[in-house]
């Protein structure tokens, strides 16, 4: 049999890799601030990154209606040190900042 089928085009997989891209981002702020606050004494570059990087997704959980900056900041600390100033609750209070400038 000859089947006369189309192969996925250019379109299709941007598509696939938006899609791909917007799932991953939040779910890389809890791993990316986790790598921040255990390294961020030997390379203070890291912290500084993750706080630019996740200042869009920051300013997104301020924004909204109800708390999400709560979660935001607990997915962000999971399992890293206890301190006041985590990562996430850097990148938090940057975009608080930020938003009533």
């Amino acid at each position: 049999m000859n089947w006369n089928r189309k192969k996925p085009g250019v379109a299709f997989w941007a598509t696939v890799v938006v899609v791909v891209a917007l799932a991953l981002y939040p779910l890389s702020f809890g791993p990316a601030c986790w790598v921040a606050d255990h390294y961020c004494d030997s390379h203070p570059a890291l912290q500084r990154t993750a706080i630019s990087a996740y200042r869009p997704l920051a300013i997104i959980a301020v924004r909204i209606p109800g708390d999400m900056r709560t979660p935001l900041v607990a997915y962000g600390e999971w399992g890293s040190p206890v301190s006041f100033w985590t990562t996430a609750r850097i990148v938090i209070l940057t975009a608080m900042v930020e938003l009533h400038e």
